[in-house]
């Protein structure tokens, strides 16, 4: 079998187009015809734009992209599609962690764990769907104007019920139609949320239980051909070919499809202000007595969310005075090594569905980027804990000045928050699997080269003691250790 793999950061605009004709991108001729039509070369396309076709229409004004796209007021064409999802989720989320605290699952035993995905589609009305960002914005304005709760959302078909469209420009709604539409599912709505108070309490109590074993992946899954193709890369060059070009793909067609030139400018014009710039002698001053993050990066130290240098972040004081903290942001690597993701699925039934985590680290960050954090958690105390990507804190940076406090759209960083719910899983269930690799390294070091059989039994009662089964996994037991190993080396504390 012959297939041929473009190099996608080289193909030219008709190539793309070849290639991947589902696909809409910068380089697609109605994104350029759309272009060519506002007067503008500046354009913020986003990753839900580019991952539909061209003839995708919105299924609640029922506009298509054309009629979508829509110039802001900086002269930036806006090709925005998002992700409408039930907020419901996040009340459910925040009932669980009332009562069972954080991380929830913890307090629970391994099998009632797995039942948050079915209990949750319980309460669900409806399930996440594309929308235009005229009919995302519609819907919450909505709900802003009828002071609805904050955790109930109207469906697609609910939105058609009372948003009225207009080409190229955010929809208007009508809200006395939208009032009848929530007077007439108020009261399943109420119904869901004393429900989702019923399940979680049946889950503390433990009589929610789901028993999921290693045996129930199915026999054939989409991660089969992943498997396949990392087994025969080890031995066969085209497949391995292969695998290299896959893993790059997406990441390479981001960067030629998605543009977001309105990123880091509000629409809105902020006011001049008059600030100057540190002189020498001002920092100079400031790094008699610096913070530890600004000493322990180096002096070219950019940060990739404000894209500001170190004197770029110094602010003046109400008494004159230059200060500024760099601090630290938590992030995530997701795992991409197709025998790591196999053994982690096989070996935890927790890690079968969703990302998983390969491991965390902290980045530097200026106190202006980690503000989004911050500030988000004290207007959204129930978003506490769920996390933001570095990708994430970018997007909800306005208008971006040196030496100034930069804005923050804590709207967007709220759904940005709402939506990484599974990020905030797959983090606990990394430190469960890195505690557990630590704990059978620490247990295997303490036997000598001549009591193997001896170290082999007590990984066995330790592994067992965890909760896992790796005799049903070929090469499970070794993983892990390799895996502990690689921890212990990179620093991780050993659990007590």
């Amino acid at each position: 079998m012959e297939i041929t793999l473009p190099d996608v950061r080289f193909l030219d605009e008709a190539g793309l187009a070849h290639w991947f004709p589902h696909l809409d991108g910068k380089w697609t001729e109605q994104t350029k015809a759309l272009l060519a039509r506002f007067g503008t070369d500046r354009l913020d396309l986003n990753w839900n734009w580019f991952e539909t076709s061209t003839c995708w229409t919105c299924p609640c004004c029922g506009r298509g992209k054309p009629e979508i796209a829509r110039p802001n007021e900086g002269g930036v064409l806006l090709a925005h599609l998002h992700l409408h999802h039930d907020h419901m989720r996040e009340h459910f989320n925040a009932v669980l962690r009332e009562r069972l605290g954080k991380p929830w699952p913890k307090e629970l035993s391994a099998s009632s764990r797995h039942a948050e995905d079915p209990m949750r589609a319980l309460v669900m009305r409806f399930r996440a769907s594309l929308a235009c960002d005229g009919c995302n914005t519609a819907e919450g304005d909505a709900k802003k104007a009828l002071g609805l709760p904050r955790h109930f959302s109207f469906t697609p078909s609910e939105i058609a019920r009372f948003v009225r469209p207009r080409p190229n420009a955010m929809n208007e709604i009508d809200v006395e139609e939208a009032r009848q539409v929530w007077l007439g599912v108020r009261e399943e709505f109420e119904s869901r949320i004393a429900f989702a108070e019923v399940l979680v309490e049946r889950l503390a109590s433990g009589l929610f239980a789901m028993e999921r074993g290693i045996t129930s992946t199915p026999l054939f899954n989409p991660s089969t051909l992943d498997d396949f193709i990392a087994r025969e890369a080890k031995s066969r060059q085209p497949a391995a070919v292969m695998k290299a070009w896959a893993y790059r793909l997406w990441g390479d067609l981001s960067q030629r499809s998605v543009s977001r030139d309105g990123v880091g400018k509000s629409q809105k014009r902020r006011r001049p202000a008059r600030v100057r710039p540190p002189t020498d002698a001002e920092v100079e001053v400031f790094e008699r007595k610096p913070g530890k993050g600004w000493e322990r990066t180096p002096a070219d130290w950019t940060y990739p969310c404000c894209e500001r240098g170190k004197r770029a972040i110094l602010r003046r004081s109400g008494s004159g005075r230059w200060f500024t903290q760099i601090r630290t942001l938590a992030v995530v690597d997701l795992e991409t090594d197709a025998d790591n993701l196999a053994f982690r699925r096989e070996l935890y039934p927790d890690h079968l569905e969703g990302p998983v985590v390969a491991g965390m680290r902290e980045r530097y960050v200026c106190a202006d980027c980690r503000d989004v954090v911050s500030e988000l958690r004290r207007a959204r105390p129930d978003l506490d804990g769920t996390m933001l990507t570095l990708e994430d804190v970018r997007d909800c940076l306005g208008e971006i000045r040196d030496n100034e406090k930069a804005e923050i759209d804590l709207v967007l960083a709220a759904e940005r928050a709402e939506a990484n719910y599974d990020l905030e899983r797959a983090e606990w269930e990394f430190t469960v699997h890195r505690d557990v690799a630590l704990h059978l390294w620490k247990v295997w070091k303490c036997f000598g080269p001549d009591a193997i059989a001896e170290a082999r039994e007590a990984l066995t009662t330790a592994v067992r003691a965890e909760g896992l089964d790796p005799k049903a996994v070929p090469g499970a037991m070794r993983w892990l250790l390799l895996q502990g190993k690689a921890f212990a080396a990179e620093g991780w504390a050993r659990p007590t």
